[in-house]
């Protein structure tokens, strides 16, 4: 072969890769979009498909034209999500599995430093921003001796890690205020649920109460407050007293407690509007209650939509979450579905007033059948 053809043979490979370097690097190059513009992001969970074994992890993001951009993430396991500024974060039942979120292009796996061995084998049962970062909340159950053990990690005013000392609860619910981390736990041994507090100057946790199951932790004007639903200890008889639901507001720099009996089988679901705490009844009360505690608005909400949520059969309510302007609820089907994995639905904050419904599809021709389903309302960058 003549040297003049296999100069030309060779000048032509070259003209190729690299013609086909640039179409592909253009290819990947594509502008991505922001994930702030969606809506919603949503986690679901599945451990079954047509009744075998096929764990599942899918989460998408969706706005209110039903515009999704969707992830599978298995292996993952993501129960809970959160966002921090453009960056959303997924925080797995599966120790060290968490993920995040940089752009719209996917995930990559997210590791947290925890300076303990025992607390890194703990997967992230709660998780909120804190003045100083991120605060998690560690917790398993011990399967030798079936006690609750975790731990809370948080950074402190020079920004260092601290791990606070074993924790004997099961933690399910987490806020920051006044240098101080309240959380609810539910003890194992004795059958209670905790109110508890860190102070985050001398890493000391002290129980504030213990008594009824914690529905929500709020804080509301200033306090923390809680919303407890009636519990009876297994290690006490039902007929000792009379069980109500409870609420309790904390003073954060005093640590006064002052606490409020409702006369309810249980909490719907309870949630802060404009400084007050609203709480919504299985009996079909709206409830509205200063910091202070002072009942101020009692109104009638049974035949609502809203309320109707709870008792409606094959569907299950997974998550409630709210807005300055509206209260969101995650609703998924009892049972397998072909053609829904779950559903948003937009209410008024202050009427309850249906506004919108927001489906989100199976793809394709799958079966999903939720094991449990979690979200978060975007803020808007």
């Amino acid at each position: 072969m003549k040297p003049k053809f296999i100069r030309i043979l060779l000048l032509l490979s070259v003209v190729i890769v690299v013609s086909a370097y640039f179409v592909i690097k253009q290819f990947f190059q594509t502008p991505t979009e922001k994930l702030t513009e969606y809506d919603y992001a949503v986690t679901f969970f599945s451990t079954h498909t047509k009744g075998k074994m096929n764990v599942q992890n899918k989460i998408v993001f969706i706005d209110e034209t039903e515009k999704q951009r969707a992830y599978k993430s298995k292996g993952f396991n993501v129960p809970r999500l959160m966002q921090d500024a453009d960056q959303f974060y997924g925080f797995s039942s599966r120790p060290g599995k968490n993920i995040v979120f940089k752009t719209s292009k996917g995930f990559s796996q997210y590791s947290i430093k925890v300076p303990s061995g025992d607390a890194s084998k703990l997967a992230v049962r709660q998780v909120t921003k804190g003045k100083n970062g991120h605060i998690y909340g560690f917790s398993v159950e011990d399967g030798l001796d079936g006690i609750h053990r975790g731990y809370i990690l948080y950074k402190n005013e020079k920004g260092e890690d601290v791990l606070t000392p074993k924790i004997n609860v099961a933690i399910t619910g987490m806020l920051e205020t006044d240098s101080k981390i309240f959380y609810t736990g539910y003890e194992l041994v004795s059958d209670k649920y905790e109110l508890l507090y860190v102070n985050e100057a001398t890493n000391e946790i002290t129980l504030i109460s213990e008594d009824s199951d914690f529905r929500e932790l709020l804080l509301v004007n200033g306090k923390v407050m809680t919303v407890g639903n009636p519990h009876t200890s297994r290690l006490e008889k039902e007929n000792i007293k009379e069980k109500k639901v409870s609420l309790k507001s904390v003073n954060p720099s005093t640590l006064e407690v002052k606490e409020f009996n409702i006369d309810s089988e249980r909490i719907l679901t309870a949630y802060v509007f404009q400084d007050r705490l609203r709480v919504i009844t299985k009996e079909g009360k709206m409830l509205e209650f200063t910091s202070e505690l002072e009942l101020v608005v009692e109104k009638e909400v049974s035949s609502s939509e809203f309320t109707k949520l709870f008792t409606t059969n094959g569907v299950v309510v997974q998550e409630v979450q709210t807005s300055a302007d509206k209260v969101v609820v995650l609703t998924t089907p009892k049972d397998a579905s072909t053609t829904e994995m779950g559903t948003l639905l937009e209410f008024d904050a202050d009427t309850l007033a249906f506004k919108k419904k927001i489906v989100i599809p199976v793809s394709g021709d799958e079966e999903w059948k939720n094991d449990y389903a979690n979200f978060i309302i975007i803020e808007k960058r």
